[in-house]
């Protein structure tokens, strides 16, 4: 359904592949090391760190440290070592940046990105 939507198609390659993990034990495909999409390996990351400094329903966030501890054990088996370190790097700063904005702005930041991609998507 995905790839045959035009915005999103490039989407398909991220949510078929951010489960693999760079040792090669994901699933689905048991994609390792630089066999998985960049886009992928990326958002595996962001989405681990999300989930892990998130509040849900069904847990309290971690505490920023901690949350940074687990990516930074994970790199190598779980996450890219290149990409998680860079990530790293920047961890305090997108947290502190995004991580205590309010919602709205979030939202509306969201919105204006979006607005440019298909923006963009238009010519390209």
């Amino acid at each position: 359904m995905i790839a045959n939507n035009q915005w999103l198609r490039k989407a398909a390659t991220v949510i078929g592949s951010h489960h693999e993990k760079y040792d090669g034990t994901g699933y689905p495909s048991g994609l390792r090391g630089e066999d998985i999409p960049l886009a992928a390996r990326i958002f595996a990351i962001v989405d681990v760190f999300d989930a892990l400094t998130s509040e849900r329903p069904y847990k309290k966030a971690f505490p920023l440290e901690e949350a940074k501890r687990i990516v930074r054990d994970g790199c190598g088996k779980h996450f890219d070592p290149a990409i998680g370190n860079a990530f790293l790097k920047n961890a305090d700063r997108l947290f502190d940046e995004i991580g205590t904005a309010p919602h709205d702005d979030l939202v509306a930041r969201l919105r204006v990105i979006i607005g440019r991609h298909f923006e963009q998507s238009k010519y390209g």
